[in-house]
C-alpha cells in the first residue's frame, strides 16, 4: 500500500484452533505485532474487515484500539471496517 494514503496498512488474522479461541490469545498477539510494526514501518494507521456478526474478531479489534468507521452490505452480508490510528494508542 501507498504509505501517504490511509490506511498504510490492513490486518488480517486468524485463530483456527478452536481451543485456543477465548482465552484472549488474538489480543495479546494483535498488541505485540502493532506496537512492532507501529514503530518499524512508521505506520498512522492500520485498517481491518469483518463481518458485523463477529462479535469477538470486533471486540478483539476495539481492545487493541480500532474504531468501527463505516459498515456495508456486500453479497447479502452486513461487514465493517475498523481502523487503528497509531497516535491514537499512545
Amino acid at each position: 500500500m501507498d504509505p501517504k494514503e490511509t490506511p498504510n496498512a490492513m490486518l488480517s488474522y486468524c485463530i483456527f484452533e478452536k481451543s485456543c479461541w477465548g482465552k484472549g490469545i488474538a489480543s495479546r498477539a494483535l498488541s505485540l505485532f502493532l506496537n512492532e510494526i507501529a514503530e518499524k514501518y512508521a505506520l498512522s494507521s492500520v485498517g481491518a474487515f469483518t463481518f458485523a456478526d463477529n462479535i469477538a474478531s470486533i471486540r478483539v479489534l476495539e481492545k487493541n484500539g480500532f474504531s468501527v468507521k463505516e459498515s456495508f452490505v456486500e453479497d447479502g452480508r452486513e461487514s465493517v471496517y475498523l481502523e487503528y490510528r497509531v497516535q491514537d494508542r499512545g
